[in-house]
């Protein structure tokens, strides 16, 4: 797991009321102050991040450290004037590293808290939790942003949505009923609409969604690089399947349905495409380059349902989907 600076006080958060709308434009941001230098931080309206939690607490723990703004407004937008830049950056002294090392930025409409019991130098990670987020009963099935993402190195992005029942489960925990994960492993550097399917595994009846986007994945197994950056736009929710982004959709034709091992591809644009597939948790299991048509062997694939991104040569998606393997 990565490290998280995640040491904070509960009460030392500067922020509003919990998200109970989806703000997803970028739009509208707020400014506040925190901390003992009374750093000015900015959020977009519904939104939340860490940087309250750093320059509040960070100081007191690292006197003389340098912490650094994770989450700012960029011009660069999809839609609209700005976007949300998420950064993931060095926090405190102690070399390249610093002393909470590299925090991986975070843009959630959940607000982030410290749980002193669980606090451990070891795993600060599961000292933290969320609370609030947007109060549904509504079981969508996607959430699509508008992101680019530029990494450092061999870093990782991703996006994760929940949709759960507060305090219902073991131990006053939450009861996660829903949820989906996507995995950015690679460099996105055109505005791409990123589709995140909301997977449930229970009929019982969710009443809060919340979504995070992570500049660098903080439940991969790759470590944070200081500088990873996403930018965040045109967020939105979906009841029904998302369509194509192209303007004509079935750009290609992704057979069998279900499939014992082999799935056909079959484009009828002419251009260099590529098709992904993921499982339910983001993992990649196949990727494959083509034009017209191809066969892809997933063989070695276990039986279940997996999702798909066909990406033109420029790195946009231009549709998607899910298959299912069966044996």
């Amino acid at each position: 797991m990565k490290k998280l600076f995640t040491l904070a006080l509960t009460s030392a958060i500067c922020t509003a009321a919990y998200a109970q709308s989806i703000y997803g434009d970028m739009e509208t941001w707020r400014t506040y102050t925190t901390g003992l230098g009374a750093t000015t931080v900015m959020n977009p309206k519904g939104w939340f991040t860490t940087d309250s939690l750093i320059f509040t607490v960070g100081p007191v723990v690292d006197a003389g450290g340098k912490f650094n703004m994770q989450v700012t407004q960029s011009s660069d937008a999809h839609g609209g004037n700005y976007s949300a830049k998420v950064m993931s950056r060095v926090q405190g002294t102690g070399g390249a590293l610093g002393t909470f090392g590299v925090a991986p930025g975070v843009l959630t409409n959940s607000q982030p808290e410290f749980n002193s019991a669980k606090f451990s130098s070891t795993n600060p990670y599961a000292a933290l939790y969320y609370v609030g987020g947007l109060s549904t009963t509504t079981h969508y099935k996607v959430l699509t942003a508008w992101v680019k993402y530029l990494p450092k190195g061999i870093d990782n992005g991703s996006i994760v949505v929940e949709h759960l029942i507060p305090g219902a489960g073991a131990g006053g925990s939450d009861s996660l009923v829903g949820w989906g994960y996507v995995v950015i492993n690679s460099p996105v550097t055109t505005w791409t609409r990123i589709s995140v399917d909301i997977a449930y595994a229970t009929p019982a009846n969710p009443t809060q969604l919340r979504m995070f986007f992570f500049s660098s994945d903080p439940y991969g197994t790759v470590a944070a690089v200081d500088s990873s950056t996403m930018y965040v736009d045109d967020v939105a929710l979906s009841t029904t399947d998302v369509p194509s982004v192209s303007a004509a959709n079935d750009v290609v034709n992704v057979y069998p349905n279900p499939s014992v091992g082999t799935v056909y591809l079959h484009s009828f644009t002419g251009e260099q495409l590529t098709w992904t597939a993921f499982n339910i948790n983001g993992q990649v299991v196949a990727r494959k380059t083509f034009s017209g048509r191809e066969s892809v062997n997933l063989s070695d694939v276990a039986s279940g349902m997996y999702f798909y991104n066909i990406a033109n040569s420029n790195g946009e998606t231009i549709q998607h989907g899910k298959f299912t393997i069966a044996r």
